[in-house]
């Protein structure tokens, strides 16, 4: 009986240490995906200001080998 006791209490032990593990690696993943996002959101707010600064192919001049 003590032997399935100490069994026990081991492999609890090793859950422990393996949930722990893993809820620091949500963590990371977490914090890595809002930096990816902030990056995300500042290409949009980049292309979106080129894209109203940029004038359009009509008003643009040929180009001199023409």
């Amino acid at each position: 009986m003590g032997s399935k006791i100490e069994d026990l209490e081991i492999r609890l032990a090793f859950q422990e240490d393996t949930l722990e593990t893993l809820n620091q690696v949500i963590i990371d993943q977490q914090k890595e995906i809002d930096k990816l996002n902030s990056y995300v959101r500042i290409l949009k707010d980049k292309i979106t200001s080129v894209e109203n600064t940029s004038t359009s192919p009509e008003k643009e001049a040929p180009p001199p080998h023409y």
